[in-house]
């Protein structure tokens, strides 16, 4: 079941619709107060990999420019 945001997904969770994948952050922001149980995830496929997108790195303000660089940087490392 493909649901629109992260609330939408909590309650079709809460109504024992289905299960959910969702970020452990929010897991434990909105789980337990719903009485939604977690099991944390441990396989490669669950490892979030995140990118930086931007239109132009040239016209970016020069703290902008120096986030991304030092970002990249932490990535190859």
């Amino acid at each position: 079941m493909v649901v629109s945001n992260f609330d939408a997904a909590f309650r079709v969770v809460a109504a024992n619709l289905a299960v959910g994948v969702l970020p452990l952050q929010l897991g434990r922001q909105h789980a337990q107060p719903r009485g939604i149980g977690m099991v944390p995830l441990a396989d490669p496929w669950a490892k979030r990999r995140f990118v930086v997108c931007l239109r132009d790195y040239d016209v970016l303000a020069s703290a902008a420019q120096n986030m991304v660089d030092h970002l990249g940087k932490s990535a190859e490392a």
